[in-house]
């Protein structure tokens, strides 16, 4: 090997590290690796930005356009309510006409696409056929999934294939070369689920969710978050507000209804009044609520500047930087410094601001210097661990004499005999307990097992306005812990949404985003792998594919609908925003295949062409278009052409493609055939399927030529390959998508998926080679 194809070799490790584990995002990290290739030599000036020419790219692009026309305008739905209204209730059936819909759909749109677009249809069919919608996910993701290999523009690889052949001048598969291979995985995978008549597939509990919603509140659990608290006569909470007594920030709790004798007030708002004999029903940990209890009747005093200045002498500051993108993103209080180390992170540093108040849940961002308060050995404990502290640029003496309180124990409180370790009422709140004060000893006690007696004053650091919120839901009486109350109304309901494929929220908190503020809905509980999430849900990173049980007014439903951020489970709203300008989303379909299949255009100038028409003829605006074309993927094909080119040129190509056909080659071209068809599929479900074709697809036709065979079955192997992901629910983002609809575990895709895989490989084995010889 040259100097050159190993450097190229240790960059494209490097690549395919990152893509593996994600450190940075798989866009950034393929432009960032075509940038180092461009900058080392690698790629020329003129052909760094081709791929973005390319006519892959453009393919994309329209099949983008069309898939968002059928989308808007309802062509899915009014399809799938033909098919429900012919098949009936009948689950084998159903099974079969979801998954022929889906295969067809995804043959000429994005299988993600085409997934999000039938999951709510799917979960209506279900329900009206009184059939567990777990019973139809995973066939119709393992349909979208099969379909998207039947077109040239159903699936990012034989799109892409196809380009790579354009470009070592190999005539390039046409837009319906594909559809007898994928046909036949079709075929195949809906026969497995008749013959078996789906005894495979799982009948989760957690996805009945029939039109009775008692049947959401058991699948979330919800009545074992419920309790009830009553506002007793002459409390201080009368007057105040939901928001003055710190619930959700506090103890990530939703007040859901407010009783007030014969009136029910369904989804108070924040700013709610309380008054006297009120009774507030309300979801959230009930035990967090007993801690605070304990500081009922607790007096709140400024700390004195003499105190401030004495306790100071205590501590020092130190400072340290967030370097770590494995820290970007995270919250403060990930990283555990109290806990770990006994410091205090008293102040948060970002562009030459300084900030104190609520910092805990701040999502850190690179560059943020971190302030903390400690001793001299708690410091050298943190660096043994690897950090870096760097001195302090605060006053100690002024921020303890601005955030430091006192609370005074009296004889009557619960904290009376609590040992102190035990005091800090709850390990969510931005509090930090420094000790206390005892008269009979005069200075700061630290001891944790020293216990709390009357008389004491605790001493915190945190925000006192925070503190006295808690304190004053401290005096609320808790009534009944076993509550099973209607939490719906006529005008609110309780609704699921996932997050759909693009979601801008995908990684951040309900927190973050001001979920309630900015939807109108409370965010109950989410479903994640197969169970609910209810606690710390605010705080809870949103992943893709993860289910939200949301509480709002029903008129905001529709709104949330039309959202793209969410996929939305109901049947309560009309998603189609202009059903009129359905037959022109089929006529810009109709068009795309005609002109493809007839080879009138070539298949990008196809797609374009039907892409046009649907935006000309208002089946989409354009603001619309732009909008679903996932710009990451369109960027990752763009960056990983030029860097696949350079792969070849160095001789790396030729080097794999000689190794293959020496230790392969041997056995014949079918034993070829099948080593590159599993190669593609594993590394379609480790890697990316984009990235896959770049790295296979050259490799196939050196090798090709290296042996004298035809390359056009192998690389009509690799390209339908590349769609055999069915093992893990991360196969592939279909997968995912429909993960908490359905409740599944990531053991019911390898129960299911293994059989499809073994025979998705053996038909296309036996049909790949009669269509195309080898020879």
């Amino acid at each position: 090997m040259t100097f050159d194809a190993v450097l190229v070799l240790v960059l494209l490790v490097v690549l395919v590290y990152l893509f593996l584990t994600e450190k940075f995002p798989v866009d950034l990290t393929a432009l960032a690796g075509l940038m180092i290739f461009v900058l080392l030599g690698y790629v020329s000036f003129d052909h760094a930005f081709s791929g973005f020419s390319s006519t892959a790219v453009i393919t994309m692009i329209g099949t983008f356009f069309l898939g968002a026309a059928l989308r808007i305008t309802g062509v899915a739905e009014q399809t799938a309510a033909f098919v429900n209204r012919v098949v009936g209730s009948r689950e084998l059936f159903n099974i079969v006409a979801v998954m022929a819909l889906g295969a067809v759909l995804s043959a000429f749109m994005s299988n993600v696409a085409a997934t999000a677009l039938l999951l709510p249809a799917t979960v209506s069919i279900a329900h009206r056929a009184d059939i567990s919608p777990s019973r139809l996910l995973i066939p119709l993701s393992f349909a979208t999934v099969l379909g998207g290999s039947m077109t040239i523009i159903g699936t990012m690889p034989n799109i892409l294939i196809s380009e790579i052949m354009r470009e070592k001048g190999l005539e390039p598969f046409e837009f319906f070369d594909f559809t007898p291979y994928g046909l036949a995985l079709v075929f195949v995978g809906i026969l497995y689920f008749v013959v078996t008549r789906g005894r495979r597939l799982p009948e989760r509990e957690a996805s009945k969710r029939r039109k009775g919603k008692r049947d959401l509140k058991s699948v979330y659990r919800l009545t074992e978050r419920l309790f009830s608290l009553r506002v007793p006569t002459g409390s201080a909470v009368v007057g105040k507000t939901l928001s003055d007594l710190k619930f959700g920030t506090a103890l990530d709790a939703h007040v859901v209804t407010v009783l007030r004798g014969d009136k029910r007030v369904f989804a108070p708002t924040a700013g709610e009044v309380l008054r006297e004999g009120d009774l507030l029903l309300v979801r959230g940990k009930l035990a967090e609520l007993r801690r605070l209890l304990r500081f009922r009747g607790a007096g709140i005093r400024q700390v004195s500047a003499q105190f401030a200045a004495r306790a100071s002498l205590r501590y020092e500051a130190r400072s340290f930087a967030i370097k770590d993108a494995r820290w970007e993103g995270a919250h403060l209080r990930e990283l555990k410094l109290r806990q770990k180390y006994r410091v205090i992170a008293a102040v948060l540093e970002r562009e030459e601001s300084f900030r104190a108040d609520r910092i805990a849940d701040e999502p850190l961002a690179i560059g943020d210097r971190i302030h903390i308060l400690g001793s001299t050995e708690e410091f050298e404990e943190m660096e043994k661990s690897g950090l870096v502290l760097e001195p302090s640029s605060i006053n100690i003496t002024e921020y303890l004499a601005s955030h430091a309180f006192s609370l005074d124990v009296s004889s009557e409180s619960p904290l009376v005999g609590t040992p102190l370790k035990e005091s800090q009422i709850v390990g969510l709140l931005d509090l930090n307990l420094l000790g206390l004060l005892r008269e009979d000893e005069g200075g700061l006690l630290h001891s944790e097992e020293d216990e709390i007696v009357s008389g004491d004053t605790l001493i915190f650091v945190g925000e006192r306005a925070f503190m006295r919120g808690l304190v004053q839901l401290g005096e609320l009486e808790i009534e009944s812990t076993n509550v099973d109350s209607e939490i719906e109304s006529s005008e609110v309901g309780i609704v699921e949404a996932i997050l759909s494929p693009r979601s801008k929220l995908i990684d951040k908190t309900i927190r973050d985003i001001n979920f309630s503020d900015k939807y109108g809905f409370h965010c109950l509980a989410l479903w994640r792998e197969g169970r609910p999430i209810r606690s710390r849900v605010a705080r809870e990173p949103l992943h893709f594919g993860d289910a939200l049980l949301l509480r709002g007014p029903r008129r905001k439903i529709q709104v949330l609908a039309q959202d793209p951020d969410f996929v939305v489970l109901t049947d309560e709203i009309k998603k189609a925003k202009r059903e009129g300008k359905a037959p022109v989303a089929l006529g810009g379909l109709l068009l795309t295949i005609f002109l493809a299949a007839f080879q009138i255009f070539p298949a990008h100038i196809a797609t374009f062409a039907g892409a046009t028409f649907v935006a000309l003829f208002g089946a989409i605006q354009m603001r619309e278009a732009y909008r679903e074309v996932e710009w990451r993927v369109i960027f990752l094909v763009a960056c990983l052409i030029p860097i696949g080119n350079a792969v070849g040129d160095v001789g790396l190509v030729a080097l794999a493609a000689e190794s293959l056909s020496h230790s392969v080659g041997v056995l014949g071209p079918i034993a070829i055939l099948i080593a590159f068809s599993l190669l593609s599929s594993l590394l379609s479900q480790t890697l990316d399927g984009t990235l896959t074709i770049v790295l296979l697809a050259p490799i196939t036709i050196e090798a090709a030529t290296s042996l004298g065979i035809s390359p056009y079955p192998l690389l009509m192997a690799v390209a339908i390959s590349a769609s055999i992901a069915f093992l893990t629910p991360f196969s592939h983002k279909a997968h995912l998508l429909v993960m908490g609809a359905g409740g599944y575990r990531a053991r019911d895709y390898f129960t299911v998926g293994l059989p499809v895989t073994i025979l998705a490989f053996a038909a296309l084995w036996v049909v790949v080679p009669l269509i195309l010889p080898f020879h």
